[in-house]
């Protein structure tokens, strides 16, 4: 037998568990399991449907499985859902966690998810008139998301520790070393670090602003019939506080929806004449310097996170993505002449250039 048939074979015995620990949780003798497309991170989801139980408002909800060695992420996800909900920042509602299982029992959010709806072709000619409704849903975000002490957001920050945390972890250990099988040499590793400290020191956090941390298309569900309130957000447990730039950049370097250079540069130029953080926070040159570090950052993360998804999960898909998340990166850095050295031997190592 194939690995990755037994592979399945597993994946079915543990679907078939869970589904009979959920008949006996909610003692009830029909129950449907669905796997639902998950993303680069340790949870699974599965839509469940109750039989004839009323035990949710809908038959139908949809579950988080958490590991229970990652139960943070659950208490996490449970509290800041409920600040969203005090802010009234749309995202589907969280009706029960089981922490004992690793369950987080969620409604079943509203549209479809924004990188589903692009792959239809009859979709492409409107992306200018959503993402400027994005931009407009970021802002808002933004201005509701007022600091709060117990909200686990404004307990971490993006500061420059954890900027050096995710070079180190992400683009070192996961991208260069274990996906590329490259350990940097002394020269290397003098120009990343170099260009580590530099990038972390600029978007050091000195602002407490609620950053969703994972702004992207795949975690913003669309609902076309709704025009005073078409998205929700999802997989927000992980927000943390940062400057208000690191969710634009998310969302316009997106690995899995294609946006056009001009398209781009007209929304990063929209979202700081109508962004209050940012306008005063930063001079025009400050901003697009903290936009090019922050596309650098994010997307050397992406790639890392990518590899890691791949080599620790098996999730084979997301292969993919690392080419075009480097390239994104190399082409912000290629603005800078300190970055030369630093954008070369990334190019050495993966084989991604830029144009």
């Amino acid at each position: 037998m194939l690995i990755t048939d037994m592979d399945t074979l597993k994946s079915k015995t543990d679907q078939q568990t869970l589904k009979e620990k959920l008949k006996k949780y909610f003692r009830i003798r029909e129950i449907s399991l669905t796997p639902l497309e998950d993303g680069a991170s340790f949870r699974r989801f599965f839509e469940v449907t109750l039989g004839d139980n009323q035990y949710f408002p809908g038959r139908t909800v949809i579950l988080m499985l958490v590991p229970t060695d990652h139960l943070q992420t659950a208490d996490d996800y449970m509290n800041i859902s409920y600040y969203l909900r005090r802010h009234e920042i749309s995202r589907p509602r969280l009706f029960e966690i089981n922490r004992t299982e690793g369950w987080i029992f969620l409604e079943k959010a509203r549209g479809i998810p924004l990188d589903e709806f692009f792959k239809d072709p009859a979709n492409q000619d409107k992306k200018e008139p959503i993402y400027f409704a994005l931009i407009h849903f970021l802002n808002d975000l933004q201005e509701k998301a007022k600091p709060e002490k117990h909200c686990p957001a404004f307990r971490r920050f993006f500061d420059y520790p954890k900027y050096m945390e995710e070079f180190h972890i992400y683009v070192r250990q996961q991208l260069f070393e274990q996906h590329f099988g490259h350990h940097l040499s002394k020269t290397e590793e003098k120009i990343f670090q170099d260009a580590a400290r530099e990038i972390s020191r600029v978007l050091d956090a000195k602002h407490p602003i609620f950053v969703h941390r994972d702004f992207q298309s795949s975690n913003i569900f669309y609902n076309p019939q709704d025009q005073e309130n078409p998205f929700q957000i999802i997989d927000f447990q992980d927000a943390r506080s940062g400057t208000p730039i690191y969710d634009l950049v998310s969302l316009l370097w997106d690995s899995y929806v294609d946006l056009s250079e001009a398209l781009r540069e007209r929304l990063v130029d929209y979202f700081y004449r109508h962004s209050l953080h940012v306008s005063s926070l930063y001079s025009r040159g400050d901003y697009a310097k903290q936009v090019d570090y922050t596309v650098i950052q994010r997307k050397l993360h992406d790639a890392g996170a990518f590899a890691r998804a791949y080599h620790t999960q098996k999730k084979e898909k997301f292969l993919r993505y690392i080419t075009h998340a480097v390239q994104m990166a190399l082409q912000a850095g290629e603005k800078y002449p300190a970055f030369r050295q630093f954008n070369q031997f990334i190019s050495d190592i993966t084989g991604v250039t830029h144009g």
